[in-house]
């Protein structure tokens, strides 16, 4: 299984800045990757690392399956996976990682039988700017 893996724009976060906040973002980097073509895709994973170490799961996505039948039959109409419809957005998805700390991310493919791909796609690197975000105020 190989795919791509990009980095795309960022989405807006609903934060607000602190007064007299700087050096800060509200936009968080957003993962998209090309959808793999195999008819046992179950989903994907979400990996991360700092640079030049081990590679950590952050979090299984799997796909989803609809049955559009009306009314539902049991049958399983429409299998929807994540890729460029949707991104991740990272800060989200890996709330330990470090504001001014660059980390490499990638994905993996997942079968039907729960068997993970053994290659990881390309591997992006982030470095994460402080999110512009108070916990008291109007943002609440």
């Amino acid at each position: 299984m190989l795919f791509g893996l990009l980095l795309a724009a960022c989405l807006p976060l609903p934060t607000c800045a602190a007064p007299g906040a700087t050096g800060c973002a509200t936009p968080t980097p957003v993962l998209v990757w090309d959808q793999l073509a195999v008819a046992d895709l179950s989903g994907y994973a979400l990996y991360y690392r700092l640079p030049g170490g081990t590679f950590q799961k952050l979090v299984d996505l799997p796909c989803s399956w609809y049955d559009l039948s009306e009314p539902p039959d049991g049958t399983i109409d429409v299998r929807w996976c994540r890729g460029p419809e949707l991104g991740i957005p990272l800060q989200r998805y890996c709330p330990t990682c470090a504001p001014f700390t660059a980390y490499d991310f990638a994905v993996k493919g997942i079968n039907l039988a729960g068997v993970y791909s053994t290659d990881y796609s390309n591997i992006v690197s982030v470095c994460f700017s402080p999110l512009c975000a108070i916990r008291s105020g109007p943002c609440n």
